[in-house]
């Protein structure tokens, strides 16, 4: 589901939008001979959007009196987002599933996509189950790594530096932004050399995009993918899963069972002190976020520098 940034909407509503013309496409009426082509059989029964970005994107769960579907309608790029997932439809990873690509047309940038099993690793973690949220996550750390796939341009961590310190401006709390930037200034150096090494990257891998599968874990969201080292992506679990834990403390036991599952899954295949730089870069995001929510309570933002700082003292 797209949560940051995305605009929620009553179910069956679309939204309007001159960017995404192709959204009229699943509107009330829609042409069934369109929506054949695209992959989708029967007549459509209901419409429910999962997220939009205005001017950018929607998603769409589509289901008709056949069988389910996502669509996602897009501003620009379905094109990489086809191109990456049916080249890892051929990798056929053995713990990894990927969306299966029922449709597309690059003319009106429509993806169709199958839907998979409704739960997230999210909300694994909300049931208790955190080591096989951990240990499911693991399955895509390890598959990149014996994979060679040169898909995506590669990480910029600079240039995150530069985004997540001007979110501080927009803080309501200063003394918290003034230790965000300092938190920043002193990671810098560090990003060189931990950029080095190159992989696929999900480069939004949270427990929030991926599912459970049963004997393998789906990642959804594919847009913005990259390159670069599977540090990359397996900070960014452990930041966001960071994240969750200081918003729902009541989840902190699961939490803390996925972060060692994850870590025992991956085994030997990430480097320790790249590892730590980037959870440091994905903590920043996390934030970031939080800190430009008006209201929010302020030791959850704060609490999450402090694990920055630590993590600057390793």
């Amino acid at each position: 589901m797209d949560v940051h940034r995305s605009k929620s909407l009553p179910e069956g509503a679309l939204p309007r939008d001159a960017a995404l013309p192709a959204l009229s496409l699943f509107d009330d009426g829609a042409d069934i001979g369109r929506l054949r082509t695209l992959g989708i059989r029967g007549t459509v029964v209901a419409r429910v959007p999962l997220g939009y970005h205005p001017g950018r994107r929607c998603t769409l769960r589509l289901v008709t009196d056949e069988a389910a579907y996502i669509v996602k309608v897009f501003a620009r790029r379905a094109e990489r987002v086809h191109t990456v997932l049916t080249a890892l439809a051929d990798a056929d990873f053995a713990a990894v599933r990927v969306p299966r690509v029922l449709g597309f047309d690059p003319d009106v940038q429509v993806l169709v996509t199958d839907e998979f099993p409704p739960a997230t690793l999210e909300d694994l973690v909300a049931q208790g189950q955190g080591a096989r949220a951990g240990t499911l996550a693991a399955a895509w750390i390890t598959a990149t790594q014996s994979a060679d796939l040169q898909l995506g341009r590669p990480i910029d961590p600079l240039d995150s530096i530069a985004k997540y310190g001007r979110r501080a401006d927009s803080f309501h709390d200063g003394d918290l932004a003034d230790r965000l930037r300092r938190v920043l200034s002193l990671l810098a150096p560090r990003l060189s050399t931990a950029a080095e090494g190159r992989v696929l990257l999900h480069g939004s891998f949270k427990l929030e995009h991926l599912h459970d599968c049963g004997d393998a874990v789906g990642p959804i969201d594919w847009d913005g993918y990259r390159q670069g080292p599977p540090e990359y992506d397996a900070a960014t679990f452990l930041a966001t899963a960071a994240g969750i834990a200081s918003e729902h403390p009541e989840w902190a036991g699961a939490i803390a069972e996925a972060r060692t599952a994850f870590l025992e899954g991956c085994g030997d295949g990430l480097d320790p002190s790249a590892l730590r730089t980037f959870e440091i870069l994905a903590l920043a995001k996390v934030i970031g976020q939080a800190g430009q929510v008006p209201g929010a309570a302020p030791d959850r933002a704060a609490s999450l520098v402090s694990q920055a700082e630590g993590l600057l003292e390793a």
